[in-house]
């Protein structure tokens, strides 16, 4: 859930595919699309369903699927979206045309709600709120940062902080000492969680509790050469994924995680296996029901860490379309995951409970079991 939700997947995702949105306001949408788009472009929202490549999903607290698609000319020109809400069931709710209509790439945003979806359809930072009828209200943008609260969404890594209760965006809070955040992550409680960019001083998180005014700091020790590439809260654990340059590539060298709550928490290092490969210049972490952690790095690796016996288990990813190369977007969402090729176009569901993921002795990194392939 994009979550993000999943910001470093997204900017990832927008990267494979080739850029990213303008400040253009996206007014038109829909059969506008043509604008721009070569004349045997598919551009109604029927055409775009049934052609285009889904690129963002989430599952909101109903149990509803939202799910984005666009139609591509070229690695660098997107020239119609569209977008389909379907019900717990499977069925459609309603669909209708996204924001890109523009000849270049940029992965619309989607956030899950309790009730609906904070969408940005144009991936140009025009916000809407899309409730479970399929209807579509803009939601207004205010200046002032506000005390955060539980339910409260990040937007955009550390751009903004979305408000169900007040339907509204505001900055984020402010850093101390004028730092800036790479990453910022709201914990259910509404507590936010920060990493700035690294200073003289060294690497460090930054906690503002929920209903406190100043932030708590703590040191990250980090390896030599060592740099964090990602920031996750699940209910239980702050983790944040460390790399190392190695040779031509960036390797995962380890999982720092420590408990959620607990004023003196300490921080503990998961090695990571060194047949990881070397394509960690992101990692996404999301949060299983049972405590464990899914860590993949957005192309073709994924693993399911037990933090406690300190395990990393392969999770087969899904065999694809025509045995050709894919790169993976993974997302959980209610009791499935999800899976988006952002080579193919394709996106699939697991079939089994979140509970087993990983628990396949037998299975490897391509035996693409457990899956079956959604429309979207």
């Amino acid at each position: 859930m994009r979550t993000a939700p999943r910001v470093l997947a997204a900017l990832l995702l927008a990267s494979a595919l080739g850029g990213c949105g303008s400040d253009d306001d996206g007014d038109s949408g829909g059969d506008d699309a043509a604008t721009g788009a070569s004349s045997s472009a598919p551009t109604s929202v029927p055409e775009v369903l049934d052609v285009g490549r889904p690129v963002a999903l989430a599952e909101d607290g109903e149990g509803r699927l939202l799910v984005a698609h666009l139609v591509e000319e070229g690695p660098r020109e997107s020239v119609a979206a569209a977008w389909r809400l379907e019900d717990a069931d499977g069925e459609t709710i309603a669909e209708g045309p996204g924001r890109q209509v523009r000849n270049e790439s940029s992965i619309p945003g989607i956030w899950p709600l309790a009730d609906g979806f904070l969408v940005d359809l144009g991936g140009n930072g025009r916000y809407e709120r899309l409730d479970g009828e399929g209807e579509l209200t803009p939601v207004e943008e205010v200046d002032t940062p506000r005390p955060l609260a539980a339910g409260d969404v990040a937007v955009e890594g550390a751009r903004g902080v979305y408000s169900p209760q007040d339907e509204t965006i505001a900055p984020t809070p402010r850093l101390p000492g004028g730092a800036v955040a790479v990453e910022l992550v709201l914990d259910p409680e509404g507590g936010a969680w920060a990493l700035p960019e690294a200073s003289d001083a060294g690497t460090t998180m930054l906690h503002l509790p929920v209903g406190r005014t100043t932030w708590e700091e703590s040191a990250l020790e980090l390896p030599g050469g060592g740099y964090p590439v990602g920031l996750e809260v699940t209910e239980d654990l702050v983790v944040v994924p460390v790399a190392r340059s190695r040779g031509a590539g960036d390797r995962l060298d380890a999982l720092l995680v420590r408990a959620r709550t607990g004023e003196e928490a300490a921080w503990r290092r998961l090695p990571a296996p060194s047949d990881l490969g070397s394509s960690w210049f992101s990692a996404s972490v999301a949060g299983l029901p049972d405590g464990r952690l899914l860590v993949f790095d957005d192309v073709d690796v994924a693993r399911v860490v037990d933090p406690v016996a300190e395990t990393w288990e392969v999770l087969a990813l899904p065999e694809g379309q025509g045995g050709r190369d894919h790169g993976w977007v993974l997302e959980v969402a209610g009791d499935r995951l999800y899976a988006l090729d952002w080579v193919d176009g394709a996106a699939y569901a697991s079939t089994g409970s979140l509970d087993d993921l990983g628990s396949d002795p037998s299975a490897s990194a391509d035996s693409g079991s457990g899956w079956r392939e959604v429309s979207g």
